[in-house]
């Protein structure tokens, strides 16, 4: 290449957008990723799934919150303290859908990332050093596992008591009486002793959850706060 055709290419390297130039170089580093950036990411999906849970149970609470405002503390029109309750209940199940979508996510990440740690282990020479790969591998595997179990555990109590809260629902929305709000003050109670076991459960899931995250993770030096 030429002096002059040298210039030209500085000049238009120089021109490009920083961005651009990262992904040239990474891309001229290779295909190949690390583990640790599939474990930082199965991480991240761990922790977002725990944020998942945790948003789940505050729209938990503010929907047993409505539900014991309206029966026991009734204004002269209850229909806006109805409604409340009904909105309230209606985003509970759609945080339960985007938990469950974020839990979905976690696993796909999971088997990308124990797909790679497959591949490495079979290309490790060093018997030793296999063999505590594996069993790092599969202790690994069984946090996965039990934190998965726990969330299906809080999930099935959650879905159980949702479809508890919406034949309430069902029922005052008929007879939304001061009869009728009396009437549904057992199955208040009952919503509300539940609610605490399942609120106990999904508080336990997203810690599970959280601390998966944190033990997947790369290990990073912590500056001091």
């Amino acid at each position: 290449m030429n002096t002059s055709s040298q210039r030209e290419s500085g000049r238009w390297l120089q021109a490009l957008p920083a961005s651009v130039l990262a992904v040239a170089v990474i891309g001229l580093a290779g295909c190949h990723t690390a583990g640790y950036q599939k474990s930082d990411v199965a991480a991240w999906n761990s922790e977002a799934a725990a944020a998942g849970v945790q948003a789940e149970s505050r729209e938990l609470e503010a929907t047993l919150g409505a539900l014991n405002e309206l029966v026991n503390q009734p204004a002269a029109d209850a229909k806006p303290q109805f409604l409340r309750f009904s909105a309230a209940l209606d985003r509970l199940v759609v945080s339960t859908k985007r938990a469950e979508r974020g839990v979905n996510r976690m696993w796909q990440k999971r088997a990308a990332y124990f797909q790679v740690w497959d591949k490495e282990i079979v290309a490790l020479n060093d018997e030793e050093i296999r063999k505590r790969s594996q069993a790092r591998k599969a202790e690994v595997s069984n946090q996965f596992d039990a934190a998965s179990r726990q969330h299906d555990e809080a999930q099935k109590g959650l879905q159980s008591l949702i479809d508890y809260l919406q034949d309430i629902r069902k029922a005052l929305s008929t007879d939304l009486t001061r009869q009728g709000l009396a009437a549904a003050q057992p199955s208040v109670t009952t919503a509300n002793e539940n609610g605490r076991k399942v609120q106990t459960a999904l508080s336990q899931s997203a810690t599970e959850l959280d601390a998966l995250g944190a033990r997947t993770a790369s290990f990073r030096v912590q500056e001091a706060k």
